[in-house]
């Protein structure tokens, strides 16, 4: 049951990569850019150059991270199981066809079946924990694939926001929902529904402990109130309310 899943939301990226790629760059600019991508730079700055660095960046998706770290000089591998996304990351990254060109090198394939040749100094894997159906054992997979001081930086919506039974304009409205173990996004229409899993900060803790790992940082970022975007409100809304949680992870013990 769990494969089916996986697989129909591979699916709906195959159909739809072109209104994905369309809402990643543009409203998904609300939480990528401006929400995420500020704490996953805050995370690695201590890394004075990426030239030659070994990157892996899990569910690529567009290729938006992948471009950004292949343009410091590091060695990218971009995963994501749908191979149309990998094609449209291709053209984002400005590879036409083949692999490995400027120093990337894009592979259509699951996180727990990619088959890695190198170790890793950074894994990256934004918005991916909802995707994974046993979080220890991909926390495990990624731990195995970091090479020596090798550091993974993850995030999801925050649990604030999922397991909430509902929102008015002021914040979430929390509830018993914790056995409702899915939830569905529905960021590309009502006819491209993506079925993921909600994880609980406990949860993701206790998976990483399991596979080895220990949180060494982890922020709750908000949007900053002057973002400038036509809705005003969500903008006031977001910049009150927790959306989404990131973390960095690294091995309890160096190899």
């Amino acid at each position: 049951m769990k494969q089916m899943e996986l697989d129909v939301n591979v699916d709906i990226y195959d159909n739809f990569s072109s209104e994905y790629i369309k809402v990643r760059l543009t409203e998904g600019a609300l939480f990528n850019e401006h929400i995420e991508s500020p704490v996953v730079r805050d995370f690695i700055k201590d890394i004075k150059s990426f030239k030659r660095v070994n990157v892996l960046d899990v569910g690529c998706g567009p290729g938006v991270y992948t471009k950004s770290f292949y343009k410091m000089g590091a060695n990218v591998v971009a995963i994501d199981p749908s191979e149309t996304m990998i094609d449209a990351a291709r053209k984002y990254c400005g590879v036409s066809s083949g692999h490995g060109t400027y120093n990337i090198d894009f592979k259509p394939v699951k996180l727990m079946d990619y088959h890695n040749d190198r170790d890793f100094y950074l894994v990256l894997a934004t918005f991916m924990l909802g995707y994974f159906d046993d979080l220890r054992s991909s926390f495990k997979k990624m731990e195995e694939m970091l090479g020596r001081s090798g550091r993974i930086v993850t995030s999801s919506l925050h649990p604030e926001r999922l397991f909430a039974v509902s929102k008015n304009d002021t914040g979430y409205l929390s509830g018993d929902n914790n056995r409702n173990k899915k939830y569905e996004a529905d960021f590309l229409g009502k006819d491209a529904v993506i079925h993921l899993n909600k994880y609980s900060f406990e949860q993701i803790f206790d998976a990483a402990s399991d596979a080895g790992l220990k949180v060494t940082k982890m922020k709750e970022p908000l949007l900053p109130a002057d973002y400038n975007y036509h809705d005003k409100l969500k903008v006031d809304f977001y910049s009150r309310n927790h959306s989404i949680a990131v973390f960095e992870l690294k091995r309890k013990s160096k190899k």
